[in-house]
């Protein structure tokens, strides 16, 4: 796989409407988990958005906030994507391609050589608004296929009466019921988990799933 922070790169992914964008949002994030999760682990995803200089001053200009440098800059670019945990194939495969990214503000084209590009974060969870409106109950059958039907801690396939919707985060400490907040237990593993505050696990998906203005959207690149 060519791009690490797109797992689904093959799968006509970035066909944009509101909810089906949700739902494969939240696929995405389910099989991050399998990657880099357990069930008494949380993970924390934010998504890195670029902007143009000319979005940038001008989101300045109205904020009336500080003009800050640039966070890849022409003259070092590879250096910069790798601050942010770009690999070294991808930015070998940048360079020979010549890729560029895509402006958050204006959906224009920026290359890595010949503009400055800003950057900022966004919480993963926002890709998920379209599904977040269903309630508690209405997100559990969202959550039970996206898992694929089976106990995250184990791995056994459940039926619809053995499975339990458990908060990763404990309800009891204050966690909630959404999406990044939820996966299906067996009663075996969610006994061994019971209100134990989860170890958090921090990720940021570099340069992707951003809504495009046209299908030729492929992730990072055009």
């Amino acid at each position: 796989m060519a791009w690490d922070c797109l797992p689904f790169e093959d799968k006509g992914l970035f066909h944009w409407t509101k909810q089906w964008e949700a739902q494969q949002a939240y696929q995405v994030f389910v099989e991050l988990r399998n990657r880099r999760a357990d069930y008494m682990t949380k993970l924390e995803a934010d998504v890195l958005v670029p902007k143009c200089e000319d979005c940038y001053a001008r989101e300045r200009r109205e904020l009336e906030e500080q003009w800050e440098p640039p966070d890849i800059r022409p003259q070092s670019w590879k250096e910069d994507l790798r601050q942010f945990g770009v690999s070294e194939d991808e930015i070998e495969h940048a360079e020979k391609s010549g890729l560029s990214i895509l402006c958050i503000g204006c959906h224009r084209d920026l290359t890595y050589v010949k503009e400055p590009v800003y950057v900022h974060t966004v919480s993963f969870q926002s890709y998920f608004e379209g599904l977040l409106e269903r309630g508690r109950k209405r997100l559990r059958p969202v959550v039970f296929d996206a898992y694929e039907r089976r106990c995250f801690g184990c791995g056994r396939e459940l039926t619809w009466s053995e499975v339990g919707f458990d908060h990763i985060f404990p309800e009891s400490k204050g966690g909630e019921a959404e999406l990044v907040n939820l996966q299906p237990l067996c009663e075996q593993c969610g006994n061994k988990k019971a209100d134990q505050e989860p170890a958090v696990v921090s990720y940021h998906f570099h340069f992707c799933l951003v809504p495009p203005p046209s299908d030729g959207y492929e992730g990072v690149v055009w």
